[in-house]
């Protein structure tokens, strides 16, 4: 019997390298495995922000309102977000003894007791707040140092005064 040519064996050498060459192509393309070969983009915290604060009305007004919170045209004299007006002389009025628009049964400063400030809680990101954490950041992480909170709570634990 006359053997073919193209008879087995050829065909068995054209599988075993197919199969080789299907392993090197796929390991190098990744593609026996079902992930791609794209790397995990890379989150990095925003650091928070850090001002130079003294736990008087005075200091938080010249170092954080009037630097952050209402220059951001959130809570000025024109738009009030959640009917909060933190300039210059309206700040005191707007938050010490004032129950919160987002909820009537806290006040935004509670004289003495930071922990029951619902100023504090919106700071800190507190579990019964309502509303987004502030100052307002493009992560939702706490944008503001940890230091500058001691201050404020600091500040409302010496009973929120108006003086300088």
């Amino acid at each position: 019997m006359k053997r073919d040519f193209y008879g087995p064996p050829r065909t068995a050498l054209f599988v075993i390298y197919l199969i080789s060459w299907l392993m090197v192509v796929g390991c190098k393309y990744n593609t026996i495995v079902e992930e791609p070969l794209v790397e995990e983009p890379v989150y990095v915290e925003p650091t928070p922000r850090y001002v130079e604060i003294e736990p008087t009305l005075k200091s938080i007004q010249d170092s954080l309102f009037q630097t952050t919170c209402t220059t951001s045209m959130c809570h000025n004299s024109t738009t009030k977000a959640a009917g909060l007006n933190l300039s210059r002389m309206a700040s005191f009025n707007n938050l010490v003894n004032i129950p919160s628009l987002q909820d009537s049964t806290i006040l935004r400063v509670y004289p003495g007791k930071p922990d029951s400030s619902y100023f504090i809680w919106k700071l800190e990101g507190h579990r019964d707040m309502k509303g987004r954490l502030m100052p307002v950041c493009a992560s939702q992480v706490q944008c503001l140092d940890r230091r500058v909170i001691e201050v404020l709570r600091e500040w409302i634990a010496n009973g929120a005064p108006n003086a300088n």
